[in-house]
């Protein structure tokens, strides 16, 4: 069984402007103040892409959200496209009697 992380898990950490999400020392994700619009902030991937404005608050709730969906996701490898059966848990919706032969 895998590890499931929480938010215990995330620590955050001022990076001039912007605060980050990291676990273990690895940068998960990042929410950066708005450019445009004073007192608005985006949630920045490691990819590169940025979310819809919000405020602090529910910025940095979707940014610890992504990090622990990343967390989460990478421990548990065994999780198949992404419906949370487990591969060994899943049952067949049809059975296929044997061939005789």
């Amino acid at each position: 069984m895998s590890t499931v992380y929480s938010r215990r898990h995330l620590r955050w950490v001022r990076d001039g402007a912007a605060r980050a999400v990291r676990h273990g020392g690895t940068e998960l994700v990042r929410a950066v103040p708005d450019g445009k619009h004073a007192g608005m902030w985006r949630v920045r991937s490691l990819d590169g892409r940025l979310s819809d404005m919000a405020n602090i608050t529910w910025a940095k709730d979707a940014a610890a959200t992504i990090a622990l969906a990343v967390l989460n996701r990478l421990g548990d490898a065994r999780t198949d496209a992404g419906d949370g059966t487990r591969k060994e848990d899943r049952k067949a919706a049809v059975l296929i009697p044997e061939t005789v032969q």
